[in-house]
């Protein structure tokens, strides 16, 4: 796991739990109130319980989306999580929806170092490997770690440039 995520995951962790002992304590006091209220009927309890099963199923659901959807799209799943989770009304998933869309840049990996960039980059920013290969014959894009022009079918003596 990349140590970035660490502070976000801490984050979501404490802000979920921190949330969790509110509904809990909330609901707890709501119910005791109740109890000591001749007027209120009990249908209402089944109803209080049915309501925070739904709030929890909602958070978890979209929290395990975003875990799962926000890798595929180059971001940072916990602080996307925490993002759509704690801000109110939505609001959160709907930015991480219209964030998530421009953020498709292609990715390779750097047979060198082994980090993703940008598959525009000729160079690799973290480690300095050359990632624009040409093959001599054809002058194809070709893969570093190809050993066959898949173009001409020659061996690939690459050409760095």
């Amino acid at each position: 796991m990349n140590e970035k995520n660490f502070p976000f995951k801490t984050l979501f962790i404490v802000l979920m739990s921190i949330l969790g002992l509110l509904i809990l304590g909330g609901s707890g006091l709501f119910i005791f109130a109740a109890m000591n209220d001749p007027f209120f009927p009990e249908i209402m309890y089944l109803v209080m319980v049915l309501v925070f099963i739904l709030a929890i199923g909602l958070l978890s659901v979209i929290s395990t989306f975003i875990y799962k959807d926000a890798p595929k799209h180059n971001m940072d799943p916990w602080m996307w999580m925490c993002i759509a989770v704690f801000v109110p009304n939505l609001l959160g998933l709907l930015i991480y929806l219209i964030v998530r869309s421009d953020n498709k840049t292609p990715r390779v990996q750097c047979i060198s170092c082994g980090n993703k960039v940008n598959e525009e980059y000729n160079i690799c920013p973290y480690c300095g490997n050359s990632l624009n290969c040409k093959c001599t014959e054809c002058g194809t894009k070709i893969s570093p770690n190809w050993i066959i022009c898949p173009k001409c079918g020659s061996e690939t003596k690459k050409d760095v440039k």
